[in-house]
């Protein structure tokens, strides 16, 4: 009786552990990976939260809410050259900008 009662408590601790161990390893960091939809619906969106999204989704959201902030941040990284035409020309349109 002894040996299914340390079985038991056993198993119950592996299935604790799995529990706890598969949400830290499934759970987005919090903060990280915004998405357009979650920017587009906040009030006062910062440099930080436009950072924190994809450069597809800054590229996306340039697009229809031009912003030079944001647009400076979005070619400092060089990968985005080209990736949004539409963006590229209204931004390289500045002379401050060449």
């Amino acid at each position: 009786m002894k040996f299914s009662k340390k079985l038991n408590n056993i198993i119950a601790l592996y299935i604790i552990f799995l529990l706890v161990f598969s949400s830290i390893i499934i759970a987005p960091d919090e903060g990280e990976g915004m998405i357009l939809d979650n920017f587009n619906n906040l009030e006062n969106p910062s440099i930080n939260d436009f950072n924190s999204m994809s450069g597809v989704d800054q590229g996306l959201y340039l697009a229809t809410n031009y912003n030079q902030e944001y647009a400076t941040s979005y070619y400092s990284d060089i990968s985005n050259l080209g990736q949004n035409p539409d963006v590229d020309a209204q931004y390289f349109s500045d002379p401050n900008n060449i």
